[in-house]
C-alpha cells in the first residue's frame, strides 16, 4: 500500500495499477476469517477498481467493480459506490442509476 501510494503522489498511475495486482495476487494468501487482514482485504478490492479508473482502464474497472460486492458486501454502500463512475463512464447510464438509492 505504501509503494502504490509514493507511486501515486509521484504520478506514475500505471505502476501504481502494477503494484495493485501484485498485491491482488497476494491477497489469494491471507486468511478471509481472520480480522486483522480484513482492512488490507478492504483496501485492495478497492484499489482494484479505483487504480483501474486511474489509468482509464474501464473494462478493468467495471470488472473489479463487479468484483466488490463478494468481499464488501451486497448490501455495500461503498461497493456499490464505486462501482457508479465506471458505469457512468462506460456509458452504462442506467446501470449506474439502478445503483444510485442504495450509493446515496
Amino acid at each position: 500500500d505504501a509503494v502504490g501510494l509514493a507511486l501515486h503522489r509521484a504520478g506514475r498511475f500505471r505502476d501504481v495499477l502494477a503494484v495493485t495486482e501484485e498485491r491482488t495476487v497476494l491477497m489469494s494468501t491471507m486468511d478471509r476469517d481472520e480480522p486483522a487482514a480484513a482492512a488490507e482485504i478492504t483496501d485492495i478490492v478497492v484499489s482494484e477498481c479505483t487504480d483501474a479508473l486511474l489509468v482509464g482502464d474501464l473494462p478493468a474497472a467495471l470488472a473489479a467493480g463487479r468484483r466488490l460486492p463478494e468481499t464488501l458486501g451486497r448490501g455495500s454502500y461503498m461497493a456499490t459506490g464505486l462501482q457508479v463512475p465506471a458505469l457512468v463512464l462506460s456509458g452504462h447510464l442506467g446501470a449506474a442509476l439502478d445503483h444510485a438509492d442504495r450509493m446515496w
